[in-house]
């Protein structure tokens, strides 16, 4: 026999062995994934794409998934609110993530400033959003100047907010 011919006999079993059916493309991403790095792909795949559910609700509002570098687990947060509560709640998804990977996979935690990137949860086909500052509940709070004449008035944190005040009672178009 010659060399084209074992080619086409190793070529037919290879496909003999194929399974015949159409799979969607996130399938196939996933089952590629699986192959190169093993089970733990697979599984970091189904980590951001049910980051919401894993995490839950109000952990999931919070901070959204940037990826990981080795044992590290990047989130990115909207504001530096939600960066400081994502550090306290460190312990809690880091628990979370690794009892859906299964193992300790991860160590540690890095939270960003997300800035407008895009977190790997929206790469699953679902858009996630930021409310802009127009659609965001309004603030419920006393209203500008309330605090006015109560605070000591020697102090630098009482002149600063005399001047927010003033800026904030100006008219836009003065600013």
């Amino acid at each position: 026999m010659n060399g084209a011919d074992d080619t086409g006999k190793s070529l037919q079993a290879r496909l003999a062995g194929r399974e015949k059916r159409v799979r969607s493309g996130a399938e196939g991403l996933r089952l590629l994934l699986y192959r190169l790095g093993g089970q733990e792909q697979g599984k970091l795949v189904g980590l951001w794409k049910d980051w919401d559910r894993i995490m839950g609700e109000d952990l999931a509002a919070l901070c959204r998934p940037l990826g990981h570098k080795d044992r590290v687990l990047n989130l990115g947060a909207d504001d530096s609110m939600a960066l400081q509560e994502i550090s306290l709640q460190g312990p809690e998804i880091l628990e979370r993530a690794n009892l859906h990977m299964g193992s300790e996979y991860f160590t540690e935690i890095r939270v960003q400033l997300r800035q407008g990137g895009t977190d790997l949860s929206a790469a699953s086909g679902r858009v996630v959003k930021t409310p802009t500052l127009a659609e965001r509940a309004p603030f419920d709070g006393p209203p500008i100047g309330a605090h006015l004449g109560k605070l000591s008035p020697d102090s630098p944190i009482t002149r600063c907010y005399e001047t927010i005040v003033a800026l904030a009672r100006k008219p836009p178009e003065k600013w």
